[in-house]
């Protein structure tokens, strides 16, 4: 078929086949264009053919894989040239997401992932070649573009246990895998009928004159409510979206133009299809426990309806091979398969709201919408968090990937806020630059992962600690030339204790440079024991002034975050730690002295302890999910209680409030003084483990930067 849009392979925009400029970068179109006669080569072996779509913020492409036996794979370019901050971020987040997904999946109807590399504007992914069209052009008429055509009974349950097919694979791999953005348009169909998702990534696609629409929780119409608002995104979330795509495919309305409303099927040639009526609204149910329990449910009962409508067929039909209906040309009637059974339906109401208008609508509305047809009416305060956690929103400013692909274990600002440095899986620390994250110096320390990061308080000397050693690195910068220029030196061992650690066992450290002074901290987890460094710049040596015993820490203790087993008052003056009978002890850093201990009147097991800044008399104290402000006499102050595992806290004293980081990957900010935590960003928008935060000290408005498993750094500003 000859192509009638023409993309700018700069920017990606789609444009008139005759347009001689980019509507969107204003590049001249035909410079841009791949001469036939030219060879382009990409990494010294993949052939571009041609273009054959768009994908996200770039263009898809056959190609041939010249060092595979000619194999015809695809590639998808993401193009980062000329992107805003935000898409940057979008299409770095969408690229990572399939990457990581895709790699770690073998499905029939997955497209596999051959390889992936980068080059200095673009982004590439390898894959598998599917020849076809997606399920939404499938369903275009050609008489009439915009509207939807129906499907045979037999071909609809056809779709629906393919679907289902590749979904339970999903949700039954380890841990369970959410497509969430389950629609006709990330469907690939073969001209033999054989279905493939594809799209890992949510990709968004651009239209002549038109603005992309930008929602992150998934598409109008298929997307289920709990994905609008703070509720967990569940499998069941996909069911939904399945069921919103069969009930497309059976009635011709596109539910993307009124979004919740589902209607009962009319199928009046057929009979006994009230079981098929009564799934459909099931799934589509606005309670999400309304919803079948799984996709294999949701299979097996496609099955049954399928062996009943087709009773020359002993057996389901394996999935793809039935034959294919041709196009209706008209809205009314159809005849197909086999057995001559006939469907027919009301015709499907005409277009009346745009794809846009209807999502301006949607949020104009608050998402007010009721359920018609069997699907229950929708409450507002379903979409939202609870009203006692207010959401805001950070808007993100850039976004980085470590060159070397390692998961970044932590994040850590220098006291002066000009720079921060990170440290990964790989055993490198990095260090970038704090106002645009671009890396300034990086440093092979160890072969093994590094867990913790420490700064000197004047921002010289940064600690590094892996589950081995403890090491420092010293910081030069250079600012006699403008810019500072920064360089890490050498790191040197400053501490090991593993003479006696058999090869099952592994130490965690917990370190923590005084505020005032050059005094490493360093709790020994394995021993439970603590010792206190002192750190001689003239001779680069280390003292050590003070070696306690394990009656100071809780070697037992399993903290979601390694380094908050202890932490200094920002005087410098005190400690304070977990010790092995689950209190908080004080003890005086100057004569090893305890000053006094206490348990919490919460009882429950201590996982991570800190001082808040800039308050001598009061203390952090983390149980699990409890979160408590508490002063030095063991006063409780404030509670809160979230709804999952504390991981990482991030503070300073500029700034009248602490973020907190979840397990499930969320973020919080609380002021108890002022009101309840309030949610800042939601775990939901990325599958990558969230491992640790840190904040910038003495900025206007709170910079925030986290660290991610997947090797994304990315950094927001409270707004």
């Amino acid at each position: 078929m000859e192509q009638s849009i023409l993309y700018c392979q700069k920017c990606g925009a789609a444009n008139d086949l005759l347009a001689q400029q980019c509507f969107a970068c204003k590049y001249d179109l035909h410079e841009l264009l791949i001469d036939a006669d030219e060879e382009i080569l990409l990494q010294h072996r993949y052939r571009l053919l041609f273009q054959v779509g768009l994908g996200g913020f770039g263009a898809v492409y056959k190609a041939q894989d010249i060092q595979q036996q000619h194999k015809i794979v695809a590639i998808k370019k993401i193009m980062l040239r000329n992107l805003t901050m935000q898409e940057t971020i979008e299409a770095t987040d969408g690229f990572n997401r399939e990457v990581s997904i895709l790699s770690r999946l073998s499905h029939a109807r997955l497209p596999r992932i051959y390889n992936h590399f980068t080059d200095q504007h673009n982004w590439y992914l390898v894959m598998d070649f599917i020849d076809g069209e997606t399920l939404e052009a499938y369903l275009q008429r050609p008489e009439q573009p915009d509207a939807t055509r129906l499907l045979t009974l037999t071909e609809t349950l056809d779709i629906g246990i393919q679907l289902c097919s590749v979904l339970d694979y999903l949700h039954t791999h380890n841990p369970p895998i959410v497509f969430r953005d389950l629609k006709p348009g990330n469907i690939i169909r073969t001209p033999t009928g054989k279905l493939y998702l594809i799209d890992f990534g949510i990709a968004r696609y651009f239209k002549p004159g038109q603005a992309r629409d930008t929602l992150q929780f998934g598409s109008p119409g298929y997307a289920a409510p709990e994905q609008y608002g703070k509720a967990q995104t569940t499998t069941r979330a996909d069911i939904y979206s399945l069921g919103a795509i069969l009930h497309q495919l059976l009635t011709g309305i596109d539910p993307a133009e009124n979004p919740f409303h589902f209607g009962p099927l009319r199928l009046y040639a057929t009979t006994n299809l009230a079981a098929l009526d009564q799934m459909l609204q099931k799934m589509v149910s606005i309670e999400v426990d309304q919803r079948p329990a799984s996709i294999q449910v949701v299979q097996a009962e496609l099955e049954r309806l399928y062996a009943q409508h087709n009773p020359s067929s002993h057996q389901v039909r394996p999935p793809g091979t039935l034959s294919i209906a041709k196009p209706l040309a008209t809205n009314t009637t159809t005849s197909s398969s086999t057995n001559g059974q006939q469907q027919m339906q009301r015709p499907a109401p005409a277009r009346l709201l745009t794809r846009r208008h209807t999502i301006q609508r949607m949020l104009a509305l608050g998402i007010l919408i009721g359920g018609v047809g069997g699907v229950g009416g929708l409450v507002a305060n379903q979409f939202h968090a609870p009203t006692h956690i207010p959401v805001k929103r950070f808007n993100i400013l850039h976004t980085r990937k470590q060159q070397d692909q390692g998961g970044v274990n932590a994040v850590l600002y220098a006291p002066q806020g000009d720079y921060y440095a990170s440290s990964n899986a790989r055993g490198s620390v990095n260090i970038w630059n704090g106002q645009i994250s671009d890396p300034v110096a990086s440093m092979q320390v160890s072969p093994t992962s590094i867990m913790a990061l420490s700064w000197s308080y004047d921002g010289k000397y940064l600690a590094c600690v892996t589950k081995k050693e403890v090491y420092m690195m010293e910081v030069l910068r250079d600012t006699s030339k403008g810019d500072a220029i920064v360089k890490l030196l050498d790191p040197a061992l400053v501490y090991s204790g593993q003479t006696q650690q058999s090869d099952t066992d592994t130490t965690t450290y917990t370190i923590a440079w005084a505020p005032k002074n050059y005094i490493l901290a360093i709790v020994d987890t394995l021993q439970g024991t603590t010792h206190l460094l002192q750190f001689q710049p003239p001779t680069n040596q280390f003292i050590e002034i003070g070696h306690y015993t394990n009656t100071l820490i809780n070697p037992k203790v399993k903290a979601n975050n390694e380094n908050h087993y202890l932490a200094w008052s920002p005087d410098g003056r005190q400690i304070v730690s977990i010790t092995a009978r689950n209190q908080i002890a004080f003890w005086n850093a100057q004569n090893t002295r305890i000053i006094h201990s206490w348990s919490p009147e919460v009882a429950s097991t201590i996982t991570m302890v800190a001082w808040q800044p800039g308050d001598v008399y009061q203390i952090l104290v983390i149980m699990n999910n409890t979160f408590c402000f508490i002063d030095t006499n063991g006063n409780t102050k404030y509670s809160y209680t979230f709804s999952d595992s504390v991981t990482d806290l991030a503070y300073n004293s500029g700034f009248d409030g602490v973020f907190i980081a979840l397990n499930n990957g969320d973020i919080y900010c609380w002021n108890p003084q002022l009101a309840d935590p309030y949610l800042i960003k939601n775990g939901n928008d990325t599958l990558a483990a969230l491992n640790s935060i840190t904040l910038a000290p003495s900025t206007r408005s709170p910079v925030l930067t986290a660290a991610l498993s997947d090797g994304n750094i990315i950094t927001y500003t409270l707004g």
